[in-house]
């Protein structure tokens, strides 16, 4: 009866497990929607090699909650039709959530079929405001057009500097939208609309259509800004047609021409040689810069360009973005535990839902991303102009205020053209410092001080002044006086260049858990002190580094950078931007009263040196002894337990054990009291093991033959001889595991 007892328990057990075992080798599926062929297939390419990324990437760790990502691609081939066919499949399927679509035409096309069967759609592309507005299961993890038409007539009117502008946009929902709000807010900063173009992809006349808009520019006599609403393929074949006829106007662009689909499209019309003629100097917004970007995005680049061999465009950070928070959202959300496809899905859209405000935000490689009530991001649109035919951060960006209530000289800010209103949203003129850094020399490691020194040249381009002497490094042990090590100041077109040479000792939190085998991240931060995030931002300067920078993660060590210290060696050289927060007040009485003050941000520039050390000394001096005196515990079991040999056979375990102990001692004095284990404590405390079982081996049987038989010793010294060489091998494993 008991027997049968049990296994009904372990029968009803087995039951109800077996869904959570099922469920956890099921795939959370997420659908890519896009132009997988055609003429679009660079730009469906790069949507899914994103999402790809992302779930090898989760995969690899483990996927979620033991669950593998699995990634499906559907290609709509730019038709609606083709669109809401694939998304009734993609709803009848058992796909979590969706990623799409690349055109606001056919996100629109798409959406209410998502929206009937309740899955989630995230866009990092479809920039319509009716798409988010009008479906509520659609979200949106870049600025919409409402927000980048008024940013477009900033940004001419701030920077570019110009007071009328001509408009060529795409008949279609992203360029009738992106066209209507930069018409509406073009007259509230003071720039005038004059000429405007519907352009009609992919109609039969389409060439006579950019023909014409071309002549008609030819006879504008004015100092315009001609701003492209057109796409990519539309873009580059009116800038070529304009260059070839020889007028020069400044262009801007939207989100189409800030894409690789615009340089690449370019290119074909006009050649790889000729391209830097055509392209450079183009303005455009977008969605993501790599130069701007903070770690996470750094490490995005360097993974897609060794997974695809090319490097991403804004196009594929934004949907690695919106796989990665769609993921996010479904661990928020609990879907996991959800057993049906429909309950994954509202658990991911709970998850959306629950990013809804600064302090509870997605930390993104495109920022800090948070939904209003209608699924858009609240965040701005970064500008960027291309040189050397590749586009890198506008030295302006126009960054939203988020409580101008809060600022006590906005007067003052606002006559000085560091606050710009724009309706009833005012908007920081926002300095790009495009920063240099090429290191010398690193010496003086003290592992114990937690310090180094460094040797490095650092430079600084920006478009209007900035007092450098304000610049402070954050972790110099001491302040660094850049002035002393300045060596040129140079005014150019762009605006100002200085460079300095720069030597001071950094402190660093040596980390030791891998000791002897380790490396450290020596790190150099600097920031403006005076100029918060909005005011000021610190990027990579990219192009300028080329020459002697080329690592895998933004910035290395093409010429062999020195380290003089034998025990180290330079491995890369990391160099990115991110942000240094601080939750003060500063004693602002109008920050204190605000409801939703926001913390003080600061733009941090970071030099990161990863160094390796060297081990082999350390294992001479170590390792050898402790292998010649684990063989020497090894000997001890060959000598007979009785009499004087019993002595001299448990004396020499105790003396090696002794001996391995002072030496462990001896090796842990050439580091600092750090108050954890590094990884030769453990290889020590094994050894301490081995020898404190071969001296209990020893005792064992010397008392077997003492006070049983000759049989009983004999079985126990078998056992002995047999199994301390397994313990051996044990050591030696753990050894090629802590030091792999």
């Amino acid at each position: 009866m008991d027997r049968c007892l049990r296994k009904g328990v372990l029968l009803a057990l087995m039951l109800w497990l077996a869904p959570a075992m099922a469920l956890a080798d099921e795939p959370v599926r997420l659908a890519v929607s896009g132009p997988m062929s055609g003429e679009d297939a660079t730009s469906g390419r790069a949507m899914a090699d994103a999402a790809r990324l992302l779930a090898e990437q989760v995969n690899a760790a483990g996927g979620i909650n033991g669950r593998p990502v699995e990634v499906v691609t559907f290609d709509n081939q730019r038709s609606e039709e083709r669109a809401r066919a694939n998304a009734r499949e993609i709803g009848d399927g058992d796909f979590a959530a969706v990623l799409g679509h690349y055109y606001s035409f056919i996100a629109l096309a798409a959406a209410p079929i998502y929206s009937e069967h309740g899955i989630p759609a995230i866009t990092g592309s479809a920039t319509a405001p009716a798409l988010t507005a009008d479906h509520d299961t659609y979200f949106r993890v870049i600025a919409d057009n409402d927000i980048k038409g008024r940013l477009a007539a900033q940004y001419i009117a701030s920077f570019l500097e110009r007071e009328r502008v001509h408009i060529a946009y795409e008949d279609d929902a992203y360029g009738r939208t992106l066209m209507a709000s930069l018409a509406e807010a073009a007259p509230e900063v003071g720039v005038e609309v004059r000429r405007q173009w519907a352009v009609a992809s992919g109609s039969d006349g389409l060439d006579e259509q950019l023909d014409d808009i071309v002549l008609d520019l030819l006879t504008a006599d004015d100092d315009a800004v001609l701003f492209l609403g057109t796409l990519a393929g539309e873009s580059a074949g009116l800038v070529a047609r304009l260059r070839d006829t020889g007028v020069d106007l400044p262009i801007l662009g939207g989100d189409s021409v800030g894409l690789g689909a615009f340089p690449q499209a370019l290119e074909e019309r006009v050649g790889g040689d000729r391209l830097r003629d055509y392209i450079d100097g183009i303005h455009a917004t977008t969605y993501f810069i790599p130069d701007v970007g903070n770690r996470a995005a750094r490490r995005f680049v360097t993974a897609f360009e060794e997974r695809f061999e090319r490097r991403p465009d804004a196009l594929a950070a934004t949907y690695y973005e919106a796989a990665a928070i769609a993921l996010a959202a479904y661990e928020a959300g609990e879907g996991a535990s959800a057993a049906t496809t429909t309950e994954q899905r509202q658990a991911i859209l709970e998850g959306l839902q629950g990013f809804d405000g600064p302090a509870s935000h997605y930390p993104g490689i495109t920022g800090r991303i948070h939904f209003d009530a209608l699924g858009n991001a609240v965040m701005s649109a970064p500008f960027g102009v291309y040189r050397n035919t590749e586009l890198i951060s506008a030295p302006g960006q126009l960054t939203p205020v988020p409580n101008p209530e809060t600022m006590i000289d906005l007067d003052a800010q606002l006559a000085a053209g560091n606050v710009v209103e724009l309706g009833d949203q005012h908007l920081y003129a926002t300095d790009v410092v495009y920063t240099g850094f090429d290191l010398n020399a690193i010496d003086a490691i003290d592992q114990e001080g937690g310090t180094f020194d460094a040797d490095f040249y650092l430079w600084l381009r920006h478009s209007r002044p900035l007092d450098h002497d304000r610049i402070e490094f954050t972790n110099a042990v001491s302040e660094i006086d850049l002035e002393a090590g300045r060596l040129i100041t140079q005014e150019t077109e762009e605006g100002y260049y200085t460079a300095y040479r720069v030597t001071g000792t950094f402190s660093h939190q040596f980390d030791f858990r891998a000791y002897p085998v380790d490396s450290q991240a020596l790190p150099i931060r600097l920031r403006h002190p005076a100029n918060t995030l909005e005011r000021l931002v610190f990027v990579a300067d990219d192009h300028g580094m080329r020459g002697a920078h080329a690592s895998d993660d933004g910035g290395g060590a093409a010429r062999r950078t020195e380290v003089q210290d034998s025990e180290w060696e330079l491995d890369r050289l990391v160099v990115f931007s991110d942000v240094r927060e601080t939750a003060s007040t500063l004693g602002n009485p109008l920050l204190i009263a605000a409801e939703n003050a926001e913390t003080l941000s600061f733009s941090q520039f970071n030099v990161q040196a990863d160094i390796d050390r060297d081990p082999t000394s350390y294992m001479l001096k170590n390792m050898v002894p402790l292998a010649l005196f684990v063989l020497l515990g090894y000997c001890m079991m060959f000598i007979h337990p009785t009499g004087p040999a019993f002595v001299g056979r448990l004396s020499l375990g105790v003396t090696a054990l002794l001996t391995t102990v002072f030496q462990s001692q001896r090796a842990a004095d050439e580091l600092p009291d750090i108050g954890y284990l590094v990884a030769m404590d453990y290889m020590y405390y094994a050894v301490y093991a081995y020898f404190l079982v071969g001296i209990a081996l020893t005792v064992a049987e010397h008392y077997a033959l003492v006070h049983y038989s000759e049989e009983s010793y004999q079985k126990m010294d078998r056992f002995g001889r047999q199994f301390m060489p397994v313990l051996m091998v044990g050591i030696l494993a753990l050894g090629l595991v802590l030091f792999r």
